[in-house]
């Protein structure tokens, strides 16, 4: 039988193992203590211990979360709701390469002021009022999402193309949402056959991209929570 169900199932795999990924905590170096702290960290420490943050609970959690929240709406037949939750992942891996490059740019040429800048903007950077936990309102500009993207395209050529065809099934665009609702539980048309190719287009493309970006936000983050531990504990 061809239906939502049976085709959207040939993915069950590839999305187990993107969440078998997200499941494995990437958490602090030891080398960075929690608090509180006996004595107050140098302007150094301060922006590692934002850096550390950002990659452990704004990249790593936020992409579990994320991922289990796919999970659910796929296994739902959900489909057309999936792809913008694509699109916050490989926009937070496009974050998360940003505040890496500053670490490693750090490593070589020691310039804490344009560290700076990079690691407040990431762990504070807002369009709109919100409080941070400790109850004073974030005052930095965020980094762009699109600049963060390009930076990537840099490394992985697809980037750029592979983000806009996300972007394009979270808009409020008819023609990719019907695309979308066909391949579904409630718009299900797997049985015809431009229906049935267009729609493993679809799901190909959009859990390779979720494949990317997942292994993308895994691979950044820990190796930038790596540099941290190492930069803290030299400054120590």
């Amino acid at each position: 039988m061809t239906d939502w169900h049976t085709e959207s199932n040939k993915y069950t795999a590839r999305l187990n193992m993107v969440l078998s990924i997200v499941q494995s905590d990437k958490k602090r170096p030891k080398e960075i203590p929690e608090g509180p702290l006996n004595e107050a960290p140098t302007q150094l420490q301060s922006l590692l211990h934002r850096a550390a943050h950002f990659f452990e609970l704004g990249a790593c959690l936020r992409t579990r979360e994320t991922v289990h929240a796919i999970d659910v709406l796929w296994g739902n037949g959900s489909l057309s709701a999936v792809s913008p939750l694509v699109r916050i992942i490989y926009e937070i891996w496009g974050v998360s390469n940003f505040l890496f490059l500053a670490l490693e740019n750090y490593e070589k040429i020691s310039d804490i002021e344009k560290l700076g800048k990079v690691v407040n903007k990431v762990f504070e950077g807002v369009r709109s009022e919100v409080l941070m936990p400790y109850g004073t309102p974030a005052s930095e500009m965020p980094i762009h999402v699109l600049d963060s993207v390009r930076l990537l395209n840099k490394e992985h050529s697809n980037a750029l193309t592979t983000y806009e065809y996300l972007c394009e099934s979270s808009h409020p665009n008819y023609p990719r949402y019907i695309e979308w609702w066909l391949l579904g539980k409630e718009g299900d048309n797997w049985s015809n056959k431009v229906v049935q190719k267009r729609g493993h287009e679809l799901l190909e493309n959009t859990v390779k991209a979720l494949e990317q970006s997942v292994e993308g936000v895994n691979l950044k983050a820990r190796n930038g929570l790596d540099i941290c531990g190492k930069l803290y504990k030299d400054a120590a």
